[in-house]
């Protein structure tokens, strides 16, 4: 699990180096690649939405406003996104490969956007290093698996309503 979430995150750090060769294509090509990057957390937020269906309606309205409010907080995309690839791994086998794939996609987009944002090489690998750290925190979730699976569906509504928000924001570029 952990040399496959490695693979996955890694593609941040391929995305700020292709960012660094094809300057001019990104600047030509910005609102397709944000077009994309809406269309795959589109894709996301559908996907962790259809298994966060199966919870009460309760508990299903107060996680996804929980993750939306908690995104104000915690604003770093990968905080949710490593939670989802945790519970994506511990349940669902064809989510899980999807998911993979999409987070992949989303590391190689979100990587161009930072390497075209920032000139210097340093700030861009500064952001990567704390999107790590992010993306590494929801892997703690791996001691309490028994206490966190009855709740799961909860857990994708919270994690639902923070990718909705970033669905939504502006992408500052």
């Amino acid at each position: 699990m952990f040399n496959i979430a490695l693979l996955t995150f890694l593609s941040l750090l391929v995305g700020i180096f292709i960012a660094r060769f094809v300057k001019e294509e990104l600047v030509s090509g910005k609102k397709y690649f944000v077009f994309f990057y809406k269309l795959v957390m589109l894709a996301i937020l559908l996907l962790s939405l259809f298994y966060a269906w199966y919870a009460q309606i309760p508990h299903l309205i107060l996680g996804f406003l929980a993750g939306v409010l908690i995104s104000f907080a915690i604003s770093n995309i990968y905080f949710y996104l490593g939670g989802l690839f945790l519970l994506g791994f511990w349940e669902h086998d064809l989510y899980f490969d999807i998911l993979v794939v999409l987070i992949f996609i989303v590391g190689l987009l979100r990587g161009m956007f930072l390497g075209d944002k920032y000139s210097k090489i340093s700030k861009g690998l500064m952001k990567f290093v704390v999107s790590a750290v992010f993306f590494a925190v929801p892997f703690l979730m791996i001691y309490y698996q028994p206490q966190i699976l009855p709740i799961d569906n909860t857990i994708y509504a919270f994690i639902s309503g923070a990718i909705f928000m970033e669905f939504i924001k502006k992408l500052d570029l």
